[in-house]
């Protein structure tokens, strides 16, 4: 579900609002592959848990360019990979601090996750992080609802509607060749 807070069902539990998905080449290592996802946005403190109740999935396909031109198209490939997270009941410390865990299931095995570890956990070829993290859209809410109203293109505000605001990310990092050849 990705409707950003507007929903019934997302503003009952944020936490399963999935707001972004984000896929790139890895700035450290050209051969691998980022996948973002994040859920909960505009919510989020590094207190806010993963929902325990949700398998949060990311399932993948190789995609190539067909054809070009007038009758341009993509080509879908036929094997899936999917990267599957879960989390357990969070647990508060003595401290006062809340921890949660969680296992990321990927095609090589699986890997255990604290929330919120800086550090991420890595298994083989494949990195992957769970936390809270600084939400990276952007939106001018007066310039987007002007449009909406008024039908007409307004003077951009250039204000960031969403700045400091955080989301849950999970975030994994692989060798793309492993996931779908070269």
């Amino acid at each position: 579900m990705a409707d950003h807070g507007a929903g019934p069902r997302s503003t009952a539990n944020p936490e399963i609002d999935i707001s972004d998905l984000c896929a790139f080449t890895s700035p450290e290592n050209p051969r691998n592959l980022v996948v973002v996802l994040n859920a909960c946005p505009f919510r989020p403190s590094s207190s806010t848990p993963f929902s325990d109740a949700v398998d949060y999935r990311i399932r993948m396909r190789s995609v190539r360019i067909a054809s070009t031109g007038r009758n341009a198209a993509f080509a879908v490939g036929e094997k899936e990979v999917v990267f599957s997270f879960t989390f357990d009941v969070p647990r508060t410390l003595e401290a006062g601090r809340l921890v949660q865990s969680g296992v990321c299931h990927t095609p090589s095995g699986e890997i255990p996750v604290t929330v919120g570890d800086e550090a991420g956990v890595r298994l083989g070829e494949t990195r992957v992080f769970a936390g809270c993290r600084l939400d990276s859209f952007f939106v001018d809410q007066l310039f987007s609802g002007g449009l909406r109203m008024n039908r007409r293109i307004p003077e951009p505000t250039n204000i960031n509607s969403v700045a400091g605001q955080n989301v849950l990310s999970l975030v994994v990092e692989t060798d793309s060749a492993a996931l779908f050849g070269p």
